[in-house]
């Protein structure tokens, strides 16, 4: 921890102090050469202590080697290939960027300063002299040409890294809480939609950083009262710092394992309880363990392969002008098919591409025993019509598909689907109804 390594080292304010950090490390490590060359390098020395798995360190070389080449990617409907950098989606990319900033920095190392902490892209260096401090950064900066070091001095005696602020002095040194001026302050809201052991965990872990990285009690008060405002910000109007000082249990349950798995999404706490109480007066409290699945957000909604990449490849094409563009080759979905002419509608649900089953829909329009064959000619007497189709849904699997295809349809009471249908399913759901709505 970088808080035990400042205190073994015991600085003070004879010696001198300074943050250096890469710029854009990610985007110019060279995944191809000096990365998998410190990676080999790595092998080598720790050869004995590593769990090889079997395989020898050129299997390994060629295993990493090939994953770094499969850095293609789509946009628009071109493809392209990432020639330098690593990708920050990328899994390897921390661990490739970790080896290769600890081939870049052996040289300083070798220098013995009195001090040299890192995390990823971020250094602290702790030197007797101002000229040694400068080598040490002179040296990090002829390590690669596409590396590039930038320095940070102390202001008014205080120096930020990470997130804590040192200070040196005569009497040793002293550190405190520290947040970036571009910090928004948000944490998760107290109003949010997560579970209330969520949010007391984040603000208490945010009292007990704010207080254990403070060397005094002054430091620590400001480092309180910090946590404090950002707490209230986002709506802990309520929270007692003494409250959040780890009064709160450590339970290890090992006996959950035991338990059958029962799958939840969450949706509030007063639901929740509602169901653990459930599972208490059924007695399947000891039998149970409730496993409550996050709902989806805004992150995870915009985070996706292939989001900003659709494109339609169905000729006069009928779908994608009502939704986006690509819903046309969306796979096991819920549709509805408007009529353009008098407005009546048809849902139905299919687990191929949707197009697909839409080319059924308008070929079945000249056969009398289809659905929009009967429209045509009941209530169009044999004229054609144009329809246009929306997605309600998508479900991969059958069963809940046609559930969903059968709330649609109770819920639309569509024209075009057969009186008999209709009946069926009302039967077969109509004793849900009332739960679900």
């Amino acid at each position: 921890m970088f808080l035990d390594r400042l205190h073994n080292a015991r600085p003070n304010g004879a010696y001198v102090v300074e943050s250096f950090d890469v710029t854009a490390l990610y985007t110019n490590v060279s995944s191809n050469d000096s990365a998998l060359q410190a990676i080999n390098e790595l092998l080598i020395q720790h050869e004995g202590a590593v769990n090889m798995y079997g395989f020898s360190i050129q299997q390994l070389m060629t295993l990493l080697k090939e994953c770094l080449n499969c850095s293609i990617f789509r946009w628009s409907g071109r493809y392209y290939a990432q020639m330098r950098g690593l990708a920050l989606g990328q899994r390897l990319a921390a661990s490739l960027a970790i080896a290769f900033m600890s081939k870049v920095e052996a040289p300083v190392i070798d220098l013995g300063p009195l001090l040299y902490c890192r995390y990823i892209d971020d250094c602290l260096v702790i030197c007797s002299t101002q000229e040694e401090i400068d080598r040490c950064f002179e040296l990090l900066n002829t390590q690669s040409e596409y590396i590039k070091f930038t320095r940070e001095k102390p202001k008014e005696d205080w120096l930020p890294f990470l997130n804590v602020q040192i200070s040196l002095s005569e009497n040793g040194y002293i550190t405190k809480c520290y947040r970036k001026p571009s910090s928004k302050n948000i944490l998760v809201h107290y109003l949010s939609s997560h579970p209330s052991r969520t949010k007391r965990a984040l603000v208490r872990n945010m009292y007990r950083t704010a207080t254990s990285v403070c060397t005094g009690r002054q430091q620590r008060e400001e480092s309180r009262n910090l946590a404090r405002q950002i707490a209230i910000f986002n709506g802990y109007e309520t929270v007692a710092p003494d409250r959040c000082r780890g009064n709160h249990r450590h339970t290890n349950d090992n006996s959950s394992d035991n338990k059958v798995p029962f799958i939840l999404p969450f949706i509030s706490n007063e639901v929740s309880a509602a169901i653990k109480r459930c599972l208490r007066r059924a007695s399947l409290e000891n039998s149970v363990t409730i496993i409550e699945i996050p709902p989806s957000n805004i992150r995870r909604q915009l985070v996706r392969n292939r989001l900003y990449d659709r494109l339609c490849a169905t000729q006069n094409c009928i779908i994608c002008p009502n939704g986006r563009d690509g819903d046309c080759m969306s796979s096991g979905t819920v549709y509805l098919i408007s009529c353009k002419a008098c407005g009546d509608e048809y849902v139905g649900e299919t687990g191929r591409p949707l197009c697909v089953r839409t080319k059924e829909h308008l070929v079945g329009k000249r056969k009398p025993n289809t659905p929009l064959g009967t429209h045509r000619a009941q209530r169009h007497n044999g004229e054609d019509f144009e329809v246009g189709i929306t997605i309600f849904a998508q479900e991969s699997r059958t069963q809940a598909r046609k559930t969903l295809e059968a709330l649609w349809i109770n819920s639309k009471n569509p024209k075009m689907n057969s009186r008999e249908k209709c009946l069926i399913i009302m039967r077969d759901i109509g004793q849900y109804i009332n739960l679900l709505f």
